[in-house]
């Protein structure tokens, strides 16, 4: 589309700031895939400006959405180091940094939150469960021992009683 730049393409004429990004020594700014994968069907793979060490790879193939279709073709067209089947790259392994132990496997702070996630829900369950036998054999206890702190009751059952 000859004569139009990215906002006029993307129709986001209105929100031009691209003044800014250069008076700041900047050439380029970041973009959603989803509007670069439309340009990239509007303008062509060739004609879209791609900075490929910028590009976050996890982010386009880890989702598998078919409007991404486009801009993973372009990708792997103009980006050598795009190989083989990403999209085994999942999402939480995209956006989760690592905590490395040290001396052995290193667990991602998603595996640590499932981890903790799952501890609570086990202590939270083992505390109802505790909770609920305690009640359980207080009360068998006052029916069998006669202790009972309602006396509104054992007085009704003294009168029937006599």
């Amino acid at each position: 589309m000859p004569g139009k730049d990215w906002w006029d393409v993307t129709g986001q004429s209105a929100h031009k700031w691209d003044d800014r990004i250069r008076s700041n020594h900047g050439d380029s700014w970041c973009v959603c895939a989803t509007c670069a994968s439309e340009i990239v069907d509007l303008v062509g793979c060739q004609q879209m400006p791609i900075r490929c060490n910028a590009t976050n790879m996890k982010d386009v193939f880890g989702i598998d959405l078919p409007i991404y279709a486009s801009l993973e073709t372009c990708l792997r067209t103009r980006c050598p180091e795009v190989q083989g089947d990403l999209r085994s790259w999942g999402l939480w392994e995209a956006l989760a940094p690592t905590i490395d132990s040290g001396s052995g496997p290193s667990l991602s702070l998603v595996g640590a939150a499932e981890l903790g996630l799952g501890a609570t829900v086990v202590v939270a369950a083992t505390a109802v469960l505790l909770r609920r036998f305690a009640t359980h054999v207080r009360y068998h206890y006052q029916l069998l021992s006669g202790d009972s702190s309602d006396e509104e009751a054992d007085l009704l059952l003294d009168s029937e009683a006599h």
